[in-house]
């Protein structure tokens, strides 16, 4: 099976974490733009799967992306990995671009990135809580949101045998890359340590 991976860089340079995270509307004017190269893309190649995979603040990025593309535009899914957006962020907007939904990976071990830092510096969507990517995306009673198409998924101690601990790098961990992360994005893509 063949396959290609764009990563698509944005923000305003190395060392800029909390300008790109705060800068809401260099954010939005990004995610347009990301989101016309998908609408193109899918144009030329309809046949092929486009997954939407984020992380951190590209996890807040990536929705924002997937709530810009004109309608008609179908994504295969939405993966989320630590996202630093609010945990209640309205993913229905997500969900009616992804064939396959939202997956959301959220670690309650994350507390100083994603639990003290969006709640000092604010989410991507500009809220000052905790993030999605800490506590999972909520209802209105702050439990975890249950919504056809959205799949939540915690981290779990069994994860530390592949290099991940549950903090905000663990999940750049290649070993849980390839037994995990793959897996997700293809179905049909082996599980393995």
């Amino acid at each position: 099976m063949e396959c290609t991976v764009d990563v698509i860089e944005w923000g305003h340079g190395a060392y800029r974490d909390l300008k790109n995270l705060t800068d809401l509307s260099a954010n939005l004017a990004h995610a347009h733009e990301v989101a016309a190269r998908i609408a193109a893309y899918q144009h030329e190649h309809p046949d092929e799967a486009i997954t939407v995979v984020g992380y951190s603040g590209g996890g807040g990025l990536a929705l924002l992306v997937v709530e810009a593309l004109p309608p008609g535009v179908m994504l295969e899914r939405v993966i989320l990995m630590a996202a630093a957006v609010a945990p209640d962020h309205d993913v229905h907007p997500v969900l009616a671009h992804a064939r396959r939904g939202v997956l959301n990976f959220y670690s309650p071990r994350d507390s100083f990135v994603l639990g003290a830092g969006t709640r000092t510096f604010g989410t991507i969507d500009r809220k000052y809580t905790a993030s999605a990517g800490y506590v999972g995306f909520q209802d209105s009673a702050g439990q975890l949101l249950q919504c056809e198409g959205l799949t939540q998924i915690p981290w779990t101690q069994d994860w530390l045998k592949l290099g991940h601990d549950g903090g905000h790098i663990g999940w750049l961990a290649r070993p849980w890359a390839r037994a995990i992360l793959a897996h997700e994005i293809d179905p049909n893509c082996p599980v393995t340590p």
